[in-house]
């Protein structure tokens, strides 16, 4: 059916006259009557009477007026609905963040991003610094917080919220620091003689989604000793646990983060000489992506954010 230009036929009922509809609708006579006929011949109806003026409609016309007006209205309708569905759209967030994170990114970014937004439809996906890469790879979240060892990557807009060290630590009173101290911000160096102590600890590694046993795997090059003994435990934070227990022989590599308001008088840092290994805790969204009003609002309540401000 040809109902291109519907609002020229209102504009004729209206005005009754194709030379005044001609004019409001900036186009010309002839072309405006050609429409007219095009649409009779496609309806296959008289939907004007010509032999009387000014114009009058046909019940066909009248029929037909109905209809367009009918359509007009389920057009608006829709448009209002789609407008008000975008808004809520755009009112939808989807964040992926490492579980262990969390806490500190709801205490730092996303708490102050809601009292800002009230509205938001928050919806937060966890994970390890791998699993969250691999939602925001595959688009599953807007924008993504995690751990990478990179200062950029091509594939996303990337900000660096914070560095961060990644320091070997055990118990003060394990056989290894044998009551030594050592702290983050002066680690004691391993030396040749350090070597054999291994032998009595238990290195603490990660399941294969965490990204920080590939730092791990450095220091076990490092140290070349294949008789060490190894424990994976299900995270950071539970390794943190099992170092702090009394005479606890466990080793790990572990991030600034999770020392977060702990105590540390316990525990002893090491480090070996040429070797400092650091991560950067990032905020991303795809390159190709052009962010939402409410998704560019948490972007920039993101970068203006120092997640760990003591460390």
């Amino acid at each position: 059916m040809y109902i291109g230009r519907k609002y020229y036929f209102l504009v004729i009922a209206e005005t009754q006259n194709l030379t005044k509809a001609a004019q409001i609708l900036h186009v010309s006579q002839p072309s405006l009557t050609q429409y007219v006929n095009r649409l009779e011949q496609d309806l296959g109806v008289r939907l004007l009477n010509r032999n009387h003026t000014p114009l009058l409609l046909t019940e066909a016309g009248k029929l037909y007026l109905n209809y367009i007006k009918g359509s007009l209205d389920l057009e608006q309708q829709f448009r209002t609905q789609l407008e008000h569905y975008r808004q809520k759209e755009n009112c939808r967030l989807s964040i992926g963040v490492p579980t262990q994170l969390i806490p500190m990114v709801f205490g730092s970014i996303i708490h102050e991003f809601i009292q800002k937004t009230p509205q938001t439809i928050l919806s937060l996906k966890d994970g390890t610094s791998l699993t969250v890469l691999d939602q925001i790879t595959e688009g599953t979240v807007n924008i993504a917080i995690f751990h990478t060892e990179k200062k950029t990557d091509s594939r996303f807009v990337r900000h660096i919220l914070q560095t961060e060290r990644l320091l070997l630590i055990c118990n003060r009173n394990s056989p290894l620091a044998a009551g030594r101290v050592g702290t983050r911000e002066k680690p004691l160096f391993l030396t040749e003689k350090d070597l054999p102590l291994f032998k009595f600890m238990v290195f603490v590694t990660f399941s294969p989604q965490y990204y920080i046993n590939k730092f791990m795997d450095a220091y076990f090059e490092k140290i070349n000793d294949p008789s060490l003994s190894v424990m994976e435990l299900p995270n950071m934070r539970t390794a943190f646990d099992y170092i702090l227990a009394p005479k606890s022989n466990g080793i790990a590599v572990l991030s600034d983060f999770v020392f977060q308001s702990a105590s540390l008088n316990d525990v002893t840092f090491f480090k070996l000489k040429g070797y400092s290994p650091k991560w950067y805790l990032t905020a991303n969204y795809r390159t190709q992506e052009i962010l939402s009003d409410t998704e560019s609002l948490f972007w920039d309540t993101a970068i203006r954010k120092t997640v760990f401000p003591d460390v």
